[in-house]
Formats: structure tokens, C-alpha cells, sequence
């Protein structure tokens, strides 16, 4: 399936109405199907436990599925940048 970004101006007036300078078609686009994290090639959920998280590890340069272990030291969570 081919996608196609779309650039889509619109004007909304100081009443809330919305105007789009060329009329709008909206469409749905089937749901793939879901896969399991442990479908994935780059996640290793041989330590799988309950409610676990996937966790980067750069050495395996995989995900490990681990336990979110939040001990009362961690005084931040850094979530990357993106």
C-alpha cells in the first residue's frame, strides 16, 4: 500500500468555523495486524516477565523486555530526544 502526504491549508475564523481552501476527502486506511513484542527481531523477550517494558540496550543494539525496577534513588527519567 502506497501512501501520499497530503499538504492541507485550512482557515479557522475567530467563530470556531473551519475553511479549507480546496475541499477535504477523509478516508480510513486498514488496521494492520498487531504483532507481539517478541515478534520483533530487535526485541530479545527471553527475560519476559509480567508487566514488563522494553529496555535499549546498545551493546546488543536490541530491546530487552526487563521488570521497570523504580527505586526511591531515581530522581529522573530521561526519555531521549526526538
Amino acid at each position: 500500500m502506497t501512501r501520499k502526504a497530503v499538504n492541507i491549508q485550512v482557515r479557522i475564523s475567530n467563530t470556531g468555523q473551519i475553511r479549507a481552501g480546496n475541499p477535504v476527502t477523509v478516508s480510513s486506511l486498514p488496521i494492520p495486524p498487531t504483532r507481539r513484542l517478541d515478534a520483533l527481531s530487535d526485541v530479545d523477550a527471553s527475560t519476559e516477565v509480567e508487566g514488563g517494558v522494553p529496555v535499549y540496550h546498545v551493546q546488543g543494539d536490541k530491546y530487552v523486555v526487563e521488570a521497570l525496577n523504580l527505586s526511591s534513588d531515581i530522581t529522573e527519567i530521561d526519555g531521549g530526544s526526538f
